[in-house]
C-alpha cells in the first residue's frame, strides 16, 4: 500500500494539477470545478485524491510552495550578485537523488527553476560521493578540488535586504495571480 508521494513526485503532481486546473496560481485546490469529486479534506484542510490512499493536501503544496520560493529567489539574488541574467546561464547541473528523478520539464512548469533553462538542466547524481572518491583515489583531483575551493564565495541569500520581497514574489506558481 502506497504511504506517500516522493519529492520528485511531489513536484510532477503539482505541475500536473497546475496544468489541469485543479491548482490555481496562488497554489489553492479547487480552482476548476470539474474536479471538485477528487478534493475532499485530511485533517481539515483541502486535499486532492489521486487514490483513496495518496492525496496531495493544502499543506503539503505549501510546502512546495515555500521551497520554490526559497530556491527561485536564490537563483535570482545569485544572477544579481554575479552582475549575469538568467539568460545567460549555460548549464544547470542538479546534484543528489532528488535532482536524479526530478523532472526538469515539471521543476520548470512550477517555477522552481526558470523555464528558460529547461533545456540547460542536466540531472547528476551523487556529485558529492563521487567527488569524495575521486579525491581519495586521485591526488590530482583532490588537489583540483582544493583549487576550486579556494575560488568559492560564500553568500549568505537570507542576510540580502531583498530576500523577503523576492522570495515572496516567488511563491506564486504563476507570474498573473497572487496569494490573497
Amino acid at each position: 500500500m502506497p504511504k506517500g508521494i516522493c519529492g520528485s513526485g511531489l513536484l510532477d503532481a503539482v505541475a500536473v494539477l497546475l496544468e489541469k486546473g485543479i491548482l490555481s496560481g496562488a497554489g489553492r485546490l479547487g480552482a476548476d470545478p470539474a474536479w471538485q469529486k477528487r478534493l475532499g479534506e485530511v485533517d481539515g484542510k483541502s486535499a486532492y485524491f489521486f487514490t483513496k490512499d495518496v492525496y496531495l493536501a493544502q499543506s503539503d503544496i505549501r510546502e512546495v510552495q515555500l521551497a520554490k520560493g526559497a530556491i527561485a529567489a536564490g537563483i535570482r539574488l545569485l544572477c544579481r550578485h554575479l552582475g549575469v541574467e538568467i539568460g545567460d546561464i549555460q548549464e544547470v547541473l542538479i546534484a543528489g537523488a532528488f535532482g536524479n528523478y526530478m523532472s526538469p520539464a515539471s521543476a520548470c512548469a512550477i517555477g522552481l527553476l526558470p523555464k528558460e533553462l529547461l533545456d540547460r538542466i542536466t540531472p547528476i547524481g551523487n556529485a558529492a560521493g563521487e567527488g569524495a572518491k575521486l579525491a581519495v583515489l586521485r591526488r590530482e583531483q583532490y588537489d583540483l578540488a582544493a583549487r576550486f575551493m579556494d575560488g568559492v564565495e560564500f553568500l549568505e541569500l537570507a542576510m540580502d535586504p531583498d530576500f523577503q520581497d523576492i522570495f515572496v514574489d516567488q511563491l506564486a506558481f504563476s507570474e498573473d495571480e497572487e496569494d490573497d
